[in-house]
């Protein structure tokens, strides 16, 4: 039911971006989302420049393909940081007929290289359905690499065509617990603040609709900010083990970006790359209390391109 709603209000976003100037588009869908109005020629909110960002990261489309496909995006960070940093590869395939299951340890991980959320995670063999997982991991390859992905939204660039499924390791800590994701908002190469999630597994271990989102600043002092999910008091931040490490390896690997959120996995002091995000919830996310959608605003500064002429 859910992922039927999910293909429905696709399908909308769409229609409307093919049946409309960009402009328009952008500004409809800006207010949807963030209830104000997008500022074409002076834009101060963070969300009113990850919108503008969106559309000037077409002109270096190269970049935003390497990192927003999982299997290049490692090369990306073997070049950035070194290979110490990335998860176990078990293997790449161009479709789910390469993947030999007899082969694959008890637990790994399934993933189409260009998608947000085409993942399907074996934590336990003996209730892992290979046929369904192939019918579904297909589905999801064949509408990744499709020519519509590619030409019917703003981000369609994203895609090239050329997504593979790859496994690698079931990432869990000493304690068979879900690792602690860390993301950096890094601003013209620097973290200003990052954000943590709590309480997001239910008893049976499957990932909650609802949980907490924790904003901290550098110093490690809570943000009383709510970025897409409300943030809760009553959670301390986990003293994690080579922090600063971390911070560093976030930079390092924003250094080519205006804007990116760099998540990392803190596996019991074992940094692991997740994956670079050029623009969160591809802007949609909001920002509350507004004010801190402004104070956001001021730390990041934008390419100098008219925003108008980006626009198609």
């Amino acid at each position: 039911m859910i992922e039927r709603v999910k293909k429905l209000l696709r399908k909308i976003k769409i229609f409307f971006y093919k049946s409309m100037r960009e402009r328009t588009y952008l500004k409809i869908f800006y207010f949807v989302r963030q209830h104000g109005v997008l500022h074409f020629d002076k834009p101060r909110r963070l969300s009113e420049k990850l919108f503008y960002l969106k559309v000037y990261y077409r002109t270096r489309k190269d970049l935003i393909q390497e990192v927003y496909d999982k299997y290049t995006a490692r090369d990306y960070v073997k070049k950035k940081a070194g290979s110490q940093y990335l998860s176990k590869l078990f293997g790449v395939y161009d479709s789910v007929d390469e993947i030999d299951f007899d082969s694959l340890p008890d637990k790994f991980a399934l993933k189409v290289t260009q998608s947000c959320g085409c993942n399907l995670f074996c934590s336990d063999r003996e209730n892992f359905h290979i046929g369904e997982t192939k019918r579904q991991m297909s589905e999801w390859l064949q509408e990744m690499n499709s020519e519509r992905v590619q030409i019917e939204t703003e981000e369609g660039y994203y895609h090239n065509g050329n997504a593979k499924i790859i496994c690698e390791e079931y990432l869990e800590d000493s304690h068979g617990a879900i690792p602690l994701d860390v993301r950096f908002w890094c601003f013209n190469g620097k973290v200003k603040f990052y954000c943590m999630d709590f309480d997001t597994v239910d008893e049976k271990g499957n990932k909650k609709k609802f949980y907490y989102r924790n904003t901290y600043d550098v110093d490690g002092e809570l943000i009383p900010v709510d970025l897409g999910r409300p943030h809760n008091t009553v959670f301390a931040r986990p003293d994690l083990p080579h922090f600063e490490e971390m911070l560093k390896l976030a930079e390092t690997l924003a250094e080519d970006f205006a804007f990116v959120r760099v998540d990392l996995y803190n596996i019991d002091g074992r940094i692991v790359f997740g994956e670079l995000t050029p623009i969160p919830q591809s802007g949609s996310g909001r920002i509350t209390p507004k004010k801190y959608d402004y104070l956001f605003g001021e730390m990041l500064k934008l390419p100098d391109v008219d925003f108008r002429e980006l626009l198609r």
